[in-house]
């Protein structure tokens, strides 16, 4: 095969996956919700990696039956594993975490430090691992080569490239948007069922077509050449070792993580993955002992055991059987990346970037959010995996790279088991069993690997003589892990919040389902104004609308601004940030905000001083009966005002009414005509009804997407989309459109500015702004309109002053304090009849606001014409 067939078979490969993902996130996304259960027994299929695809098969070939325990492992386990996931995925849903370091870090107190070493630890453990898929990729494409004398292929940089597009876009964020998972999900299932295929039919064709006898054949043509001994298991010191491992690894690998627990949908998925797992596991490693002995009687001394099944398909001269393989084992490689490197981006992402971000009072010291920090974290991830191949990787077989990754994440097991099963654990002995069994895996193994020094001859520990090094170290560190883990918890003191956690953990399955959310895990006092706007700072706004306001319905709650949010919602908000940071990071956002509610030293003092204060204060107003005098004469004027406020409430409310009851009757009486008169009305007839209808619809979106600007810009939720405009050619497109009415009505409009009048903010948004006060204009204007754009200055900063100027009679002296209310208008219009909503003024003068100029009436008959101005800052 040639080099160019490769890259094509290889690029089609990864634009089909770009595909399968568009049509999961899209119309594919109602199958894959009916059918979740098998996509989910797929999607755990990112267990096996290239080194089940290939380095299974090399294991095989130099170390007979070995291979089985690392899938013996998990179908030994997979009973206890469904009892378990099963409240590992209520607890993640319950809490909303969303990865391993947030499940054990949820679980201690939601300690930063415990989480800063989970990431690191597993960092440093799966690195190689994602290095591992690299070196397959690279190595099996140049196994292809028709001419092994030619230049190799570099397919490994090219696929790790496209890779990272494909996981900034369709892994990012799997974790924070359940509507954005099924595009992931797709993919993973449609690359399972492409290296299960391969493996199981491409080991079909190769054995039963090209060999008599099959593999009853193969066996006994090894058995005559002596290879009788890669029957049997070879080291069974070392058996009991892979199938702790790799019964541990089922659960605790961050990709395992991801499939099991993030994207569950239903409980009832885990029962489907009972009878999936073990029969793809069976179809994957059904021709391996076969294929390896084939390789070791056919292929040359020296040929690399891990590559059998792609070599002995060339030399059998199979014109597609090889391409099938490599896409087989490119399926397994690409599936694991792409899994393990979101897993690994959103705990770095969490416990290290995110945390990075912030002051030490919580507020951003960078204007990152969660979405951000993750695609960082998924280029560094990225980068080192392929530094790591590029400079280590080169000397280790693909089983001894998985086998040094496994004992590493088997460190997480004490303290990820005595999550569900220890109330007494403590984030300290967790904490110092993780460093202590790590610190010996890392001596061991993690040092060497990452020197580049072989791991067989870099084992230090040989307590066990008939053990080897990799038995000796996984015991050593798991024992002492263990003993660690237990002895100080028992040692230490846990904090209210670690019980509370751990009753959560311990009792999740007898918690009913709808008390997941009511339970309050924060303590404290803080305003929902204060709440929102800080969950505003990180949240996307779907996100903000689709959870917390939807809570506030379910509970009936009224979110009073300055009242006190209830503790079940102050724990709802602290899981929506967990969601999207991480349990840790999330509880120093939100103890910095009701930091201000708790009354410290400082405070006390301030407190006294305030009282002093006062009373000075007081003995002033007493002496003083005048000064009392007045103020009662302003609380007067203000108690007016409130009824003025209300009396405008209910005027508005009544005008809205109003609003809404005339076209909606007219709609109706049309719509009734049409249906009566069906068949004799004529169509010129029908058709002045229809339009006349959706003119009337046009009027009540107009109405009512006023009145929710206006309380979108007031409640602060409004999300404006910042760019440079020119102001010039803004005011003169508005002027094109107005054209026509100003021709119509007699008026003359005139533009006088600068070529360039150049602001930072949004265009939209803006544009409503000189559209509403350019029709405001016309509507009074006798003979002429005018637009002028000037340059100002105010306290030290430049602006552009934006006039609008009419010749119309103007605005009545009673009416100017009250323009830019936003009730008065509607007021106005019962009395006066004008068409249209009545907030353009308001929604006018908030916009303005939110960019941070000021809207005003600057002069008015008979000082001068009408003239409306608002600025802007340069």
């Amino acid at each position: 095969m040639s080099a160019y067939s490769i890259i094509l078979i290889t690029g089609a490969y990864l634009g089909l996956l770009f595909l399968v993902a568009r049509w999961g996130k899209g119309a594919g996304n109602a199958f894959i919700q009916k059918h979740s259960g098998y996509f989910y027994g797929l999607g755990l299929g990112v267990y096996a990696t290239a080194w089940t695809f290939y380095g299974s098969i090399g294991r095989a070939a130099t170390n007979g039956l070995d291979f089985l325990a690392i899938y013996l492992g998990p179908l030994m386990f997979l009973p206890i594993w469904w009892f378990v996931m099963k409240k590992i995925v209520r607890i993640s849903k319950a809490q909303h975490l969303n990865s391993l370091s947030d499940f054990i870090t949820a679980r201690y107190g939601k300690s930063w430090s415990l989480g800063l070493v989970v990431t690191l630890l597993v960092v440093m453990a799966i690195t190689p691992y994602l290095a591992l898929q690299i070196k397959a990729i690279s190595f099996s494409a140049n196994v292809l080569l028709d001419d092994q004398a030619t230049a190799q292929v570099d397919l490994d940089l090219v696929s790790t490239i496209l890779l990272l597009i494909f996981t900034l876009i369709y892994g990012i964020r799997f974790a924070f948007d359940a509507s954005q998972r099924s595009g992931l999900i797709a993919t993973i299932g449609f690359e399972s069922t492409i290296k299960v295929l391969a493996a199981f039919v491409g080991g079909w064709v190769l054995i039963s077509g090209d060999y008599t006898g099959g593999s009853t054949a193969i066996f006994q043509r090894a058995q005559d050449a002596g290879m009788a001994d890669l029957f049997t298991v070879q080291n069974t010191n070392d058996w009991w070792l892979m199938l702790i491992v790799s019964g541990f690894a089922f659960f605790l690998l961050p990709r395992q993580f991801q499939m099991a627990v993030v994207s569950n949908k239903s409980e009832k998925d885990l029962r489907k993955a009972l009878w999936i797992v073990p029969l793809f596991l069976l179809l994957m490693n059904f021709w391996v002992v076969p294929i390896a002995l084939a390789g070791n009687l056919e292929l040359p001394a020296g040929s690399n055991p891990d590559y059998h099944f792609l070599e002995l398909a060339m030399a059998h001269g199979h014109p597609v059987l090889p391409a099938l393989i490599f896409l087989g084992g490119f399926a397994a490689c690409t599936s694991m990346i792409i899994v393990s490197s979101s897993a690994l981006a959103s705990m770095v992402s969490s416990n290290i970037l995110l945390p990075a971000t912030l002051k030490r009072n919580g507020t951003a010291r960078f204007d990152l959010n969660p979405i951000i920090t993750n695609r960082i974290a998924l280029v560094l991830i990225f980068t080192l995996a392929y530094s790591y191949y590029t400079f280590v990787v080169q000397k280790e077989s693909l089983v001894s790279i998985g086998m040094i990754s496994f004992i590493g994440i088997a460190q997480l097991a004490p303290g990820f088991l005595g999550a569900l099963f220890w109330r007494r654990g403590t984030s300290q002995g967790v904490l110092l069993g993780l460093l202590v069994g790590f610190g010996l895996w890392l001596t061991a193994f993690g040092v060497p690997q990452w020197l580049g020094a072989r791991s067989d001859e870099m084992a230090l520990f040989g307590v066990f003589e008939n053990w080897s090094p990799m038995a000796n170290i996984t015991f050593i560190s798991l024992m002492f892990n263990t003993m660690v883990m237990i002895g100080v918890s028992l040692l230490s003191t846990q904090g209210p919040l670690e019980k509370n956690q751990a009753e959560i953990f311990y009792n999740i399955m007898s918690i009913p389902r709808y008390q997941y959310d009511q339970s309050p895990v924060t303590s404290g006092k803080i305003t929902f104004e204060r709440l929102e706007k800080m969950l505003m700072r990180f949240l996307p706004d779907s996100m903000l609308h689709e959870t917390l306001y939807k809570r506030y319905t379910i509970d009936r709650i009224k979110p009073e601004p300055f009242a006190q949010a209830p503790a079940t919602v102050v724990s709802y908000a602290e899981r929506l940030l967990t969601q999207m940071m991480g349990p840790a990071t999330s509880r120093i956002v939100l103890s910095r905000e009701m930091e201000g509610e708790t009354i410290n030293t400082f405070d006390i003092q301030d407190i006294l001083q305030e009282t002093k204060e006062t009373k000075q204060l007081n003995l002033e107003l007493q002496e003083k009966s005048d000064a009392l005098a007045n103020l009662t004469e302003e609380l007067t004027r203000t108690n007016e005002q409130l009824q003025s406020i209300s009396k405008i409430k209910d005027d508005f409310l009544y005008s809205v009414t109003h609003e809404l009851r005339s076209p909606l009757t007219a709609i109706r009486a049309q719509i009734e005509i049409i249906r009566d008169d069906a068949e004799e009305m004529p169509a010129e007839i029908r058709n002045s009804f229809l339009d006349a209808t959706i003119e009337e619809c046009v009027r009540l979106t107009n109405l009512i997407s006023n009145v929710l600007d206006i309380e979108k810009f007031e409640s602060g939720n409004q999300q404006l989309s910042f760019k440079n405009i020119n102001l010039k050619d803004m005011a003169e497109r508005v002027m094109e459109t107005h054209w026509a009415l100003s021709v119509n009505e007699g008026v003359r409009m005139s533009f006088n500015g600068p070529e360039s009048a150049m602001v930072s903010g949004d265009e939209d948004r803006l544009q409503q702004v000189l559209v509403n006060l350019v029709s405001n204009a016309l509507k009074y204007a006798e003979d002429s309109l005018s637009i002028l754009i000037d340059s100002v200055e105010k306290k030290g900063r430049e602006y552009w002053c934006i006039k609008i100027s009419d010749d119309g009679p103007g605005v009545p002296p009673s009416d100017v304090e009250h323009l830019f209310e936003k009730f008065y208008q509607s007021r106005d219009q019962t009395i006066k009849k004008r068409i249209g909503s009545g907030l353009g003024l308001a929604i006018s003068y908030n916009i303005i606001k939110a960019h941070g100029g000021k809207l005003a009436l600057s002069s008015n008959p008979p000082e001068g014409p009408t003239t409306f101005s608002f600025t802007l800052p340069k």
